[in-house]
């Protein structure tokens, strides 16, 4: 299998997101993540796509990306909790 170059999307994710991921991301390489809450909590997942050129840009500063991926998945997040469920939204592309 070929190699493809990397994509606007690979340079966004590795200058402004890549160095904000915590242990446990596998250094977004993966479509993957290791959550262990601690003891007596627990979790509400939600994912959702950040869109170059539509959420964020490739001019925007980090913390401006970051707060803006939060708002983009806080309005799926929050009846989440009200609901006590637990749910893990793809982004439709797999």
């Amino acid at each position: 299998m070929t190699a493809r170059p990397p994509s606007a999307e690979d340079d966004f994710v590795a200058r402004l997101i890549r160095p904000l991921a915590g242990e446990g991301a596998f250094d977004l390489k993966d479509d993957a993540a290791r959550l262990v809450p601690p003891p007596d909590h627990e979790l509400v997942l939600t994912a959702d796509a950040i869109v170059l050129g539509i959420h964020a840009f490739a001019e925007d500063p980090p913390d401006l990306v970051a707060r803006k991926a939060l708002r983009v998945n806080h309005g799926l997040m929050v009846p989440s909790v009200f609901h006590r469920q637990r749910r893990l939204v793809g982004n439709g592309d797999g």
